[in-house]
């Protein structure tokens, strides 16, 4: 059972940096991910206080960690240079959410407006260019 979690685990991990990377959106995606896990800790049917107590601290202790990316070449995670631990990238990525939550719900809001090109430059779109803010 462990082997079809790791394979199905490894598979996604290439496929979605690969995709990501088509997409020239790396910096987009954050994986969080203890590849060193073993035993009952790894296990994923095992929900007793003291694992779950165990996996909140591994939890914990990857927050610290610095960030990573997949080495497409050699399947390892190597350290990300310039993203800093995995808390600050979680704490950006919760920013950049935030931020397109508050875009979508004014998108809503301005769409039923007259002032939506007013409301397209206050946040740095330009109409003219992007296909996806036309009014229809």
């Amino acid at each position: 059972m462990d082997v079809i979690f790791q394979a199905i685990q490894h598979i996604t991990n290439y496929y979605g940096f690969t995709f990501i990377g088509a997409l020239h959106s790396s910096g987009n995606f954050l994986r969080i991910q203890d590849e060193t896990l073993v035993g009952v800790t790894s296990s994923v049917d095992v929900a007793t206080k003291k694992n779950l107590k165990n996996l909140v601290k591994v939890g914990e202790e990857l927050l610290k960690k610095p960030t990573s990316r997949l080495d497409l070449r050699t399947g390892k995670y190597v350290p990300s240079a310039d993203q800093g631990t995995n808390e600050e990238a979680l704490i950006r990525l919760a920013a950049i959410l935030s931020k397109e939550k508050r875009l979508r719900r004014d998108i809503a809001r301005k769409r039923e407006s007259s002032d939506w090109n007013d409301f397209l430059e206050r946040w740095g779109i330009d109409s003219s260019t992007d296909y996806f803010f036309e009014q229809s």
